[in-house]
Protein backbone atom coordinates (compact mmCIF):
# COMPACT_ATOMS: atom_id res chain seq x y z
CA UNK A 1 0.00 0.00 0.00
CA UNK A 2 1.29 3.65 -0.86
CA UNK A 3 1.54 6.65 0.72
CA UNK A 4 -1.73 8.29 -0.95
CA UNK A 5 -3.70 4.78 -0.30
CA UNK A 6 -2.68 4.84 3.20
CA UNK A 7 -4.19 8.89 3.27
CA UNK A 8 -7.03 7.69 1.57
CA UNK A 9 -7.74 4.72 4.33
CA UNK A 10 -7.34 7.06 7.32
CA UNK A 11 -9.46 10.17 5.43
CA UNK A 12 -12.62 7.68 5.33
CA UNK A 13 -12.38 6.28 8.33
CA UNK A 14 -12.42 10.06 10.29
CA UNK A 15 -14.94 10.93 7.39
CA UNK A 16 -16.97 7.75 7.88
CA UNK A 17 -16.44 5.89 10.86
CA UNK A 18 -15.29 8.36 13.11
CA UNK A 19 -18.00 11.20 11.68
CA UNK A 20 -15.42 13.97 11.83
CA UNK A 21 -16.15 17.09 9.74
CA UNK A 22 -13.00 18.40 8.82
CA UNK A 23 -9.29 16.92 8.86
CA UNK A 24 -6.86 19.66 8.52
CA UNK A 25 -2.72 18.41 7.47
CA UNK A 26 0.36 20.01 7.74
CA UNK A 27 3.91 19.49 6.16
CA UNK A 28 6.61 21.50 5.89
CA UNK A 29 9.28 22.36 3.05
CA UNK A 30 11.89 19.67 3.86
CA UNK A 31 9.32 16.98 3.69
CA UNK A 32 8.05 17.13 -0.24
CA UNK A 33 6.74 13.45 0.10
CA UNK A 34 4.34 14.42 2.36
CA UNK A 35 3.44 17.48 0.23
CA UNK A 36 3.07 15.32 -3.03
CA UNK A 37 0.98 12.63 -1.10
CA UNK A 38 -1.46 15.36 0.08
CA UNK A 39 -1.71 16.80 -3.60
CA UNK A 40 -1.82 13.61 -5.28
CA UNK A 41 -4.82 12.43 -3.16
CA UNK A 42 -6.64 15.51 -3.51
CA UNK A 43 -5.96 18.54 -0.97
CA UNK A 44 -5.69 22.26 -1.97
CA UNK A 45 -3.06 23.63 -0.05
CA UNK A 46 -4.45 26.20 2.19
CA UNK A 47 -2.43 28.29 3.42
CA UNK A 48 1.34 28.94 4.07
CA UNK A 49 3.17 29.79 7.60
CA UNK A 50 6.50 31.12 6.82
CA UNK A 51 9.07 30.56 9.35
CA UNK A 52 7.00 28.30 11.41
CA UNK A 53 9.79 26.32 13.06
CA UNK A 54 13.92 27.05 13.53
CA UNK A 55 15.20 23.44 12.21
CA UNK A 56 18.52 22.46 11.61
CA UNK A 57 20.38 26.03 11.76
CA UNK A 58 17.38 27.65 9.69
CA UNK A 59 13.75 28.57 9.72
CA UNK A 60 11.07 26.01 7.93
CA UNK A 61 7.74 26.85 5.99
CA UNK A 62 4.97 24.87 7.21
CA UNK A 63 1.73 24.45 4.34
CA UNK A 64 -1.61 23.48 5.45
CA UNK A 65 -4.68 21.96 3.82
CA UNK A 66 -7.65 21.05 4.70
CA UNK A 67 -10.47 18.49 3.81
CA UNK A 68 -13.84 18.61 5.14
CA UNK A 69 -17.05 17.31 4.30
CA UNK A 70 -20.10 19.19 3.30
CA UNK A 71 -23.63 18.47 4.01
CA UNK A 72 -24.11 17.64 0.43
CA UNK A 73 -21.12 14.72 1.39
CA UNK A 74 -18.55 16.40 -0.99
CA UNK A 75 -15.05 16.70 0.58
CA UNK A 76 -11.81 18.88 -0.63
CA UNK A 77 -10.19 14.88 -1.34
CA UNK A 78 -11.46 12.39 -3.54
CA UNK A 79 -13.32 9.91 -1.03
CA UNK A 80 -16.47 9.47 -2.38
CA UNK A 81 -20.03 10.24 -0.95
CA UNK A 82 -20.10 9.52 3.29
CA UNK A 83 -21.35 6.10 4.93
CA UNK A 84 -22.92 7.73 7.41
CA UNK A 85 -24.59 11.19 8.26
CA UNK A 86 -21.92 13.76 9.23
CA UNK A 87 -22.25 15.83 12.95
CA UNK A 88 -21.58 19.11 13.07
CA UNK A 89 -19.79 19.59 16.65
CA UNK A 90 -16.25 17.38 15.96
CA UNK A 91 -13.59 18.02 14.28
CA UNK A 92 -9.38 16.77 14.63
CA UNK A 93 -6.33 17.52 13.19
CA UNK A 94 -3.91 14.29 11.52
CA UNK A 95 -0.34 15.08 11.26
Amino acid sequence: MNRAETTRLVLAHAFETLGLRRVSLEAHDFNPRARRTYDKVGFVQEGVRRDALRFDGGWSTRCSWPSWRTSGGSTAATLGPPATPQRSDQSAEVR
